[in-house]
């Protein structure tokens, strides 16, 4: 048997210096990834250029072969359009300078670059599996002086990505400088696309759900529900990007989300059809790979369930990080704090000089989650905020 990926990206950008568009660029990127099932074995070919299919197959059968024996694929047809504007070159140096002549405002030495991104995915097989996927995202990245920032939004409202920009970008440009240390602040924000979710890639493997025998058991706050999504209206992860509504393997659930954690209790384990066969449990479409890699199972588009409070109402003031390096080190997360901020009653005051601490990941999880907002965060379309109370750092 035979099967098709189709990846075709279309990125549009525009470049904002000196209260000058500098540059227009458009480029288009396809890759396609030709699967050879046969006898019980599966083979790879990923071509980043134009070939007719005859030979892509060719190329991948003769590839290295991985035992596999999930070849029976599905007989059905989908199609999504999450988000197309189909947005033209001019509007792209248009979005750039209306931006860029408000930041001008605040500093003219403001760079800035904008990139309108467009992503497809088609999949078939002679089973006639034929599924489509489109997305696009809108990405500005901002530099200060040694400050870069990126501000990710899948519908553009220009009013309201400058307003985003202004609340982080004021308190740097009127040099409103603290340290860690010169704050009496326990509570944490952080935003749900920082990456925090190693350690439920770790804790919620096969393996360790089902040998430690972890299902049904409540062991993190009863306030923390987390899940996987292929949702469109989800499909967005920090580690693997703009994602299908489809795993690597073809799989999808009709209704989208797999919940792993309610309430605090361990449901079931994140698996694709190798460990669903192995373990004997649900298959919740988690295959990915890098070009011709194997599939392999990943904790892919992993998201805290949101709360029934805005963030108005969970907490008044806390830390507020925007931008760390976050690592798992055994049941350690060590935060790595590029950059942060001071949040008051709804604003960012203050910024706070790079900083580093360590908590158990099972605490964090525990008694220190106080939930994820019903809002989301600031001006956003694409993240909330999650918070933690009453957290040691030091």
């Amino acid at each position: 048997m035979k099967e098709k990926l189709e990846i075709r990206k279309t990125e549009k950008k525009a470049f904002y210096k000196n209260s000058f568009v500098d540059e227009m660029i458009k480029i288009n990127k396809q890759s396609t990834i030709f699967r050879y099932f046969e006898n019980e074995t599966l083979s790879i070919a990923y071509i980043n250029n134009d070939i007719d299919d005859e030979e892509g197959y060719f190329i991948a059968s003769k590839n290295k072969k991985y035992p596999y024996s999930h070849t029976t694929m599905l007989n059905t047809q989908s199609n999504v359009i999450a988000k197309h504007s189909n947005i033209k070159e001019k509007e792209v140096a248009d979005t750039v300078y209306k931006v860029g002549n408000e930041l001008e405002k605040l500093s003219k030495d403001i760079e800035i670059e904008y990139k309108n991104v467009n992503i497809r995915y088609n999949l078939t097989n002679i089973n006639k599996l034929h599924m489509n996927f489109e997305d696009e995202r809108n990405v500005f990245y901002i530099k200060l002086g040694e400050n870069k920032f990126k501000f990710e939004y899948r519908t553009l409202d220009i009013e309201k990505v400058v307003q985003d920009m202004e609340l982080f970008l004021n308190p740097i440009i009127q040099k409103k400088y603290v340290k860690i240390s010169e704050i009496n602040e326990k509570n944490l924000i952080i935003p749900s696309d920082l990456n925090i979710y190693d350690f439920f890639e770790e804790y919620l493997t096969c393996k360790n759900v089902i040998e430690n025998k972890l299902m049904n058991v409540e062991i993190f706050s009863e306030k923390l529900s987390f899940y996987t999504s292929l949702s469109p209206e989800d499909t967005k992860s920090q580690k693997y990007g703009l994602l299908p509504f489809f795993d690597w393997e073809g799989s999808y659930n009709p209704y989208y989300r797999n919940i792993l954690i309610e309430n605090g209790t361990v449901v079931k384990p994140y698996s694709n059809k190798d460990l669903a066969k192995e373990y004997e449990v649900e298959n919740t479409c988690c295959s990915y790979a890098l070009k011709d890699d194997y599939p392999s199972c990943k904790l892919l588009g992993a998201y805290i369930q949101k709360g029934d409070y805005k963030l108005e109402d969970m907490v008044k003031s806390a830390i507020f990080i925007e931008s760390a390096d976050i690592t798992l080190q055994k049941e350690e997360l060590k935060f790595e704090v590029k950059r942060a901020y001071l949040y008051e009653n709804g604003e960012l005051t203050n910024i706070i000089n790079p900083f580093s601490f360590f908590i158990n990941a099972f605490r964090l999880f525990g008694n220190k989650f106080a939930g994820a907002s019903k809002d989301l965060l600031f001006n956003s379309d694409l993240r909330r905020a999650i918070v933690f109370k009453d957290i040691q750092m030091f």
